[in-house]
């Protein structure tokens, strides 16, 4: 394919986890396709996502101090000054990339957001609406963003656009190393009779780690969410939870919280591993489960397999994950989806989560951990 003349860009795209995640496969795909590398501007939290992806030169950090909008202004004007020569690619279109754009000395270019589309179909569910808006996921949207002459007219799938992170061999090392400690610990306190923690002399440490976390790196949970309606109900999970047990299937909760969901068991690792680790831990898994939430699109960024289990939001906004990779359970309610991004009280007792059994749950997983079934 022919190779874009434009080599150098600038990404702006701040934001949740989620959000930015999504933003890899295309900048990827930019520079596989037309050669484009790029200078990614985010916060601190979400900058990890970036290291080692080879379309990626520089990650320009907005500091929190300089969220504030006296000092973000400041911080555009700086930028633009720098990178006068870069086009800029907004991939966010919010106030803060308005501002950015306004300053910025080379052409910009935005993602379309439909914010009119989206926000009549919330209080309608116009199906004419629903038609227009499913027809482009966001990663397929953030590639509009580009116009025709510069893409050659070309439209990838979904798939080619799917979001990508980059593990070093070292931090997979890392994962597995993580996982076998928490397989010893298991193991000494009787948890799981079928872990066992290999401690042959003629075997290297380093085929111990792999075997001890090969044997645990099962099932990852993922309970979390930014707000509590996108949350499935913690008594589903604990009976999910009771039922890989009495099956003998190993599983790991994974996230950050105020509050870990069972914080005396061993397996329960929320809050206790940054962003890399925890995308290290999921590419090691056979499946994971996560409501709508930014770890759902890490296990996606990295390969594996998932089980999603969606509530307030749906399709159409655009966020789900490749549906012939993975499987997504939901139901078929008048009032989904409520909000952008489920943070709406709902009036109904969360009948669209409540409603997923954890039976339904445990019968999909059983799809990755018995295959020959």
């Amino acid at each position: 394919m022919q190779k874009n003349t434009r080599t150098n860009w600038i990404v702006f795209r701040l934001s949740a986890i989620g959000d930015v995640t999504l933003t890899s496969g295309i900048l990827l795909y930019l520079y596989k396709n037309f050669g484009m590398r790029f200078v990614f501007i985010t916060k601190e939290n979400t900058a990890p996502l970036f290291l080692e992806h080879p379309a990626i030169d520089e990650i320009i950090i907005i500091e929190k101090e300089n969220l504030s909008t006296k000092n973000f202004v400041k911080k555009c004007q700086e930028l633009a000054k720098k990178y006068k020569d870069y086009p800029l690619l907004d991939l966010h279109g919010n106030l803060r990339s308005h501002i950015m754009r306004f300053f910025w000395k080379n052409t910009v270019y935005r993602v379309p957001k439909y914010t009119l589309t989206r926000r009549l179909f919330k209080y309608t569910k116009w199906k004419f609406l629903q038609k227009r808006l499913e027809r482009y996921s966001i990663t397929e949207r953030y590639f509009r963003a580009l116009p025709k002459e510069l893409t050659h007219d070309t439209q990838p799938s979904k798939k080619e656009l799917r979001p990508q992170i980059f593990l070093s061999d070292a931090e997979i090392f890392a994962a597995k190393n993580f996982l076998a400690q928490i397989a010893a610990k298991i193991l000494t306190a009787n948890i799981l009779p079928n872990v066992q923690v290999l401690a042959n002399a003629n075997v290297s440490p380093d085929a111990n780690v792999s075997s001890n976390a090969n044997i645990l790196a099962t099932v990852i949970l993922h309970p979390y969410a930014s707000h509590d309606e996108k949350k499935w109900p913690k008594n589903h999970w604990f009976t999910l939870i009771n039922v890989l047990d009495e099956q003998k299937i190993p599983w790991l909760i994974v996230g950050q919280n105020t509050e870990p969901l069972l914080k005396d068991d061993i397996r329960d690792c929320t809050n206790k591993t940054d962003l890399r680790m925890l995308c290290a831990l999921m590419s090691l898994a056979k499946v994971v489960v996560s409501g709508d939430s930014g770890p759902l699109h890490l296990a996606n960024a990295v390969h594996t397999p998932i089980i999603a289990l969606m509530g307030p939001t749906s399709k159409v906004w655009g966020f789900y994950p490749d549906e012939g990779e993975h499987i997504i359970l939901e139901r078929n309610l008048p009032c989904r989806p409520c909000s952008l991004h489920g943070n709406v009280v709902c009036k109904k007792n969360l009948l669209c989560l409540n409603d997923i059994a954890p039976k339904e749950v445990f019968e999909q997983i059983q799809k990755y951990t018995y295959p020959t079934r």
